[in-house]
């Protein structure tokens, strides 16, 4: 992956935990890594373990953020999160994946876009 596209994926997920918090997420980890795959953010919102998938665009050429997550990254991403949960028995039982769809404007504010339970 080019380091432009680290970067920006860096960002995105931080302006995410950013945003996720000020609506009452409490970020619990960050960029955890699976056998299956790595979970961008982990956190506790209203009693239950969420797992937020980041995904962050420039430009719509090649559809809306929300929209590159193929089905076999879905599979990975259960997969990572149920292994992820049974590593973390402190846990709570209910837990959802979520993604947070992040779009930005040349000189306007970020558009962002928060698509809870997106993928079971």
């Amino acid at each position: 992956m080019s380091n432009r596209k680290v970067k920006l994926g860096n960002w995105g997920e931080s302006f995410a935990a950013e945003y996720l918090s000020s609506r009452g997420v409490l970020i619990l980890a960050k960029n955890v890594r699976t056998k299956y795959g790595e979970l961008d953010l982990v956190g506790r919102f209203e009693g239950m373990t969420v797992i937020f998938e980041v995904k962050t665009r420039k430009t719509d050429t090649f559809g809306f953020p929300e929209d590159a997550i193929s089905q076999v990254k879905r599979q990975h991403l259960v997969a990572s999160t149920e292994s992820y949960i049974q590593d973390h028995p402190e846990l709570p039982g209910e837990w959802r994946i979520d993604v947070v769809a992040i779009r930005l404007n040349a000189g306007a504010t970020p558009e962002i876009e928060w698509f809870e339970n997106a993928i079971s």
